[in-house]
């Protein structure tokens, strides 16, 4: 990934201290996984909107810095992407913080569309009247769920608008006043814009790490 040299980004208001303290989640090694994009787009965006810098001390209080010099390439702790997530927010504030989140999740579905959908599938998805389009991209996200880290899968409301619902989302940002799911929320954006209607937008209107029973997504146009 290329880090392009740009000048640091000063702590946002609202943003919590980030010296040597360390977020780190216990890492379960036999506990729920996610795929490593998670992790590595997470740095990519960082390096965009602060540059190395930002990425260094980010890392550095998500205790993920092994992940920098060794970047991952299989599945990867759900309790270190949770820890690099709380870090981001902690370390540039909630707004900022959400915003690189969910540039990462943008940059997640661009490769899942680049490299895990294949192109008759995309095809025929494109091709298909958008209603059904929206129905097979679901049940395709709910056969991966495991790859998302959504462990109790995903369900689907269809009336009045289509909403998202995940019971479960391991990297929910804990103690977030809104919504903390901005990483999921890009990486819907992008898939249903680019698989069912490009005017698609995705917004998470309730959030288990703000109380909810579950996390919340309204896909609908813009």
């Amino acid at each position: 990934m290329a880090h392009h040299a740009r000048q640091q980004a000063a702590p946002k208001q609202g943003a919590q201290p980030c010296g040597t303290t360390t977020l780190t989640a216990l890492d379960n090694p036999s506990g729920p996984r996610i795929g490593p994009n998670a992790i590595l787009q997470v740095f990519a965006a960082l390096a965009a909107a602060g540059g190395p810098a930002c990425v260094a001390r980010v890392a550095r209080v998500a205790g993920a810095e092994s992940h920098l010099s060794h970047p991952p390439v299989a599945m990867v702790s759900v309790a270190e992407v949770l820890a690099l997530h709380r870090a981001v927010r902690a370390c540039l504030g909630a707004g900022p913080g959400g915003a690189v989140l969910r540039a990462a999740g943008e940059a997640t579905g661009r490769y899942l569309l680049a490299h895990r959908i294949p192109r008759p599938v995309r095809l025929a998805l494109r091709a298909a009247p958008a209603p059904l389009a929206a129905r097979l991209l679901v049940a395709a996200i709910r056969r991966h769920a495991w790859t998302f880290g959504m462990p109790d899968g995903l369900d689907a409301a269809w009336r009045g608008g289509l909403r998202l619902f995940l019971a479960a989302n391991p990297i929910a940002v804990p103690g977030a006043a809104g919504p903390g799911c901005d990483f999921h929320a890009g990486t819907f954006e992008v898939l249903f814009q680019a698989l069912v209607d490009r005017h698609l937008v995705v917004r998470e209107t309730a959030c288990r790490a703000a109380g909810h029973p579950a996390c919340v997504f309204a896909i609908r146009r813009g």
